[in-house]
């Protein structure tokens, strides 16, 4: 219930106070996905291999330098390892895929505002429908999904290319909540680095 207050707070309080003037902009981006193994009480591992993310984005620029988006992101990453919690055991999760679509709700920052290199933060929250399934014939084979809170952060920088065309670089944190898949805890907490093409209209 938190999450959801936060969801709908955070887009209502961006357009009672940012300013009318402003720009909008649609920007289509992908890159690397690493599944950070960092929580013990994961029962669902990844693998030290990257995935990948694609993600479409509309935006509103505004003149005091924030911006306000609306994100459709997808990602998958190789399961690794299942820890089963009947048994106490270890086993392989290899041929397994975990995948996430998410829609975020973002605000960012541009510093620099106006010039042809401008650096940013951003932060957002959002929900993400997970699902892990069989990929390619592993000896333990999943099938579940689960949808859930999840927040991300980041930073990076966007270059003018033409008067209308921007690109932009970035790095990304995305966490989710705790929730199970099979039975198994598995919290999707993945680092990104992408790029992306960015049109004004």
């Amino acid at each position: 219930m938190n999450g959801l207050k936060l969801l709908i707070l955070v887009p209502a309080l961006c357009c009672i106070t940012l300013p009318a003037v402003a720009e909008d902009y649609i920007s289509f981006g992908g890159g690397a996905s690493f599944w950070n193994q960092t929580h013990n009480s994961d029962e669902l591992e990844g693998g030290s291999e990257p995935g990948y993310l694609v993600n479409l984005t509309l935006g509103r620029e505004y003149e005091n330098a924030y911006r306000a988006e609306v994100e459709l992101s997808f990602r998958q990453n190789n399961v690794h390892g299942i820890n089963d919690p009947d048994n106490g055991k270890k086993s392989t999760g290899d041929g397994n895929i975990l995948q996430g679509t998410a829609l975020f709700i973002n605000v960012a920052y541009d510093f620099r505002a106006g010039k042809s290199i401008r650096p940013y933060i951003m932060a957002g929250p959002g929900v993400i429908y997970l699902k892990v399934s069989d990929d390619d014939d592993p000896v333990t084979p999943l099938d579940d999904s689960s949808t859930t809170y999840a927040f991300q952060v980041g930073f990076g920088a966007r270059f003018n290319v033409t008067e209308n065309i921007r690109g932009d670089i970035g790095v990304g944190q995305m966490i989710t909540a705790t929730t199970d898949l099979e039975d198994l805890h598995t919290q999707y907490d993945t680092t990104t680095v992408t790029a992306a093409v960015v049109m004004n209209f």
